[in-house]
């Protein structure tokens, strides 16, 4: 990266000290602020940040995809946290999968942890694919890129790039918006990976979590991966939680919840949801009393 300007410092500098006043205007005061995306766009230079440990790059052209990060917040702490016990739960390397992996939230700082063996990640938004590819350059071979979706069908589709909000781009994106096309690939023929390995799925599409779980039937048959998937406002219009069920019979459905990062069993008012297995080496995570809600 060139060197910043003093100008450009100053921006960024700004840049970041909004995000954190957005923050704890929120969460202590339950005072939303407006701008987050429309501040990043000040941002035209590019520059490296610390989130969890883990250096990332921000790209301009992706600015709006970084959320609260660049300020050292996470985007979605109940889901590090969940995933943080889990990972204190196992007592094996495991293989991390993130379907619609962004700008690396998850992948990098996965990537991070040493009981992280390898990280799959799919990514097809072009932008944020490459601000993806930036970040994730230190970890050589043990993150594994894809600048692709996954849905049930393998070729090319036009994706819906949504550049006023690109983390919400999806193939259910608005009528009208500029679209280009994407490789999509299915799991089954993209995942092959030793059956004794345990793997983590973390799937967040925007309506596609049914697609992506359907083109992986087999590999999740017989690798009995632990699944988080987003269930919200927005999926809900694509795919029924009865749906998902269907294609994961031995699974039991969890509520993840906002930002505790415990589990339970409310799947009425739902931001992400966690399928465990009832299989294979997550099954116990269902006794697991430390991960569930003091309710649940």
């Amino acid at each position: 990266m060139k060197n910043l300007s003093i100008k450009d410092n100053l921006i960024i500098t700004v840049y970041r000290l909004f995000l954190k006043l957005s923050w704890i205007l929120h969460e202590k005061l339950n005072i939303r602020i407006r701008g987050i995306g429309v501040a990043s766009d000040w941002v035209k230079s590019e520059f490296s940040f610390m989130f969890r440990n883990c250096q990332f790059i921000f790209l301009p052209a992706a600015a709006r995809s970084y959320g609260l990060l660049p300020a050292g917040i996470p985007n979605e702490p109940e889901t590090h946290r969940f995933l943080d016990s889990v990972l204190a739960h196992s007592i094996d390397p495991v293989v991390f999968v993130d379907i619609g992996a962004s700008i690396g939230e998850f992948v990098i700082t996965m990537a991070s942890k040493e009981k992280v063996a390898k990280v799959y990640a799919f990514e097809p938004h072009p932008k944020t694919f490459t601000a993806l590819a930036a970040s994730a350059r230190g970890f050589g071979k043990k993150i594994d890129l894809h600048e692709a979706a996954v849905g049930d069908e393998k070729g090319e589709l036009l994706f819906p790039i949504a550049e006023g909000s690109p983390t919400g781009a999806g193939f259910g994106g608005a009528h009208g918006e500029a679209s280009v096309s994407v490789a999509v690939c299915r799991l089954d023929d993209t995942l092959d990976l030793p059956d004794d390995v345990p793997v983590i799925m973390l799937i967040d599409i925007e309506g596609g979590e049914l697609s992506a779980i359907q083109s992986g039937a087999k590999f999740i048959g017989d690798r009995q991966p632990l699944i988080v998937f987003e269930y919200n406002l927005v999926s809900r219009r694509f795919f029924t939680l009865e749906q998902i069920r269907e294609c994961l019979k031995d699974y039991d459905f969890f509520r993840l919840q906002s930002c505790t990062g415990k589990l339970d069993l409310n799947l009425e008012d739902t931001w992400n949801v966690v399928a465990i297995p009832g299989n294979g080496y997550w099954a116990d995570l269902r006794n697991n009393r430390s991960l569930f809600a003091d309710n649940e």
